[in-house]
């Protein structure tokens, strides 16, 4: 398990970093990818929105989260989930 200033250090380098968030979301939807072919998850046949309100989804949150307080402790996870959903550019409002 990593140290607290590890965390502290893997939190601000993603919170001001935007190439190192762009790098963990990639990230994510690689291993979802992965999973999605290992375990059958339900995805869209849109392009761009293989991973939109359907199992796919769900894992890619409940993973990325999950990776994220690994590396960066519960309030980096929080924060950085709450970020995701008000940050991200294509996610409809009241989502």
């Amino acid at each position: 398990m990593k140290k607290s200033t590890d965390k502290i250090k893997n939190f601000k380098e993603m919170a001001t970093d935007e190439s190192k968030r762009n790098e963990f979301n990639n990230e994510m939807v690689r291993k979802t990818w992965e999973y999605q072919k290992k375990f059958g998850f339900e995805t869209s046949p849109r392009q761009g929105h293989e991973f939109w309100n359907n199992e796919a989804d769900a894992f890619k949150h409940a993973f990325g989260s999950a990776d994220m307080v690994l590396n960066m402790g519960y309030l980096g996870s929080l924060i950085g989930g709450l970020h995701h959903e008000f940050k991200t550019k294509n996610n409809p409002y009241g989502e």
